[in-house]
């Protein structure tokens, strides 16, 4: 969604500045299902999925601007009662999991590749 905003020259709305998420890509979370499901038991274990880094939207928003040549337009829009960001504490699941095997900003940069690039 990001990438494809900016390079339609779209302004990106973001709750706050910095908006901090903890993105974590589907390998990673294809290489942590079994040990995730392992840990699983009778009793519930509330488990953050998430990546190992905090990094906000607008980062992100700047790559795709850097990488395609552009402006990345951002416009903070803040509404009472909206969370910072959904940046998650990773703890846990690294106990059970170990670490994330992907660095994200690499993995953004291939998707945007991906995405740019004619079939």
């Amino acid at each position: 969604m990001v990438i494809r905003s900016v390079l339609a020259g779209e302004t990106l709305p973001a709750p706050h500045d910095p908006n901090p998420q903890s993105p974590i890509h589907i390998e990673d979370m294809k290489w942590q299902l079994e040990a995730l499901l392992g840990s699983a038991g009778k009793n519930a274990l509330i488990t953050n999925w998430c990546g190992d880094e905090t990094l906000p939207t607008q980062d992100w928003a700047r790559w795709t601007a850097e990488y395609a040549g552009t402006q990345a337009r951002l416009a903070v829009k803040t509404v009472p009662g909206v969370p910072l960001g959904s940046a998650a504490d990773p703890t846990r699941r690294q106990s059970i999991t170990g670490p994330c095997r992907t660095v994200f900003k690499d993995e953004f940069r291939k998707l945007y590749d991906e995405l740019t690039t004619p079939a």
